[in-house]
């Protein structure tokens, strides 16, 4: 059904106000990035950081095939990870904010966004990709942020400090994001 801001095929603006393309498909999209990598990386040495971050990286495959997602990429000191659901997607992000990345000794923080992306020899593109991956840039360390449109389809899952305002980079204007804490520290809290 066509609206004043559709298209003729009737295809919605998303959050950000793009249209996405006829070819898109609706997915959930997670990064993690590691806090403070090079500090880690120059302390340890190389050898022992390949070895910590194999199984980082090997760990994080395991999560995600447990909470029906897959893995599209790692990128040194972080990760991209797509699913269909978008409690999937936090609770994944919080198995490895919570659990993976300290029982390795390291801190995490993920950023998690829903909307259409364009799928190309197994990777994920569009602008989905890139507030996601933003999100997880401005995410506290042992935070999980999740947009504020991706968030009401999550929010069983996790615990909230409440909505941040946040500037994504590139981006114009300011974006509602949940700000999520590890439910570690929630149970902390309350």
């Amino acid at each position: 059904m066509q609206t004043e801001t559709s298209t003729p095929d009737g295809r919605e603006p998303d959050a950000t106000g793009a249209i996405p393309t006829a070819d898109a498909v609706d997915r959930v999209i997670a990064f993690t990035d590691l806090v403070r990598s090079t500090e880690l990386l120059a302390a340890c040495g190389d050898r022992r950081w390949l070895q910590i971050i194999n199984e980082h990286d090997r760990r994080l495959g395991v999560a995600a095939q447990l909470w029906r997602g897959r893995i599209v990429k790692f990128q040194g000191d972080g990760s991209m990870a797509t699913f269909i659901d978008a409690r999937d997607a936090v609770d994944w992000a919080f198995e490895v904010v919570d659990e993976i990345a300290p029982e390795l000794g390291l801190e995490c923080r993920a950023g998690v966004h829903a909307g259409p992306v364009l799928l190309q020899r197994g990777d994920c593109f569009g602008l989905t990709v890139h507030v996601a991956s933003r999100l997880a840039d401005r995410a506290r360390p042992n935070e999980v942020l999740v947009s504020a449109t991706t968030f009401p389809a999550s929010a069983p899952a996790q615990s909230t400090l409440g909505v941040r305002e946040v500037e994504l980079r590139g981006l114009p204007g300011a974006m509602s994001a949940m700000s999520c804490t590890s439910r570690k520290a929630a149970s902390l809290v309350g």
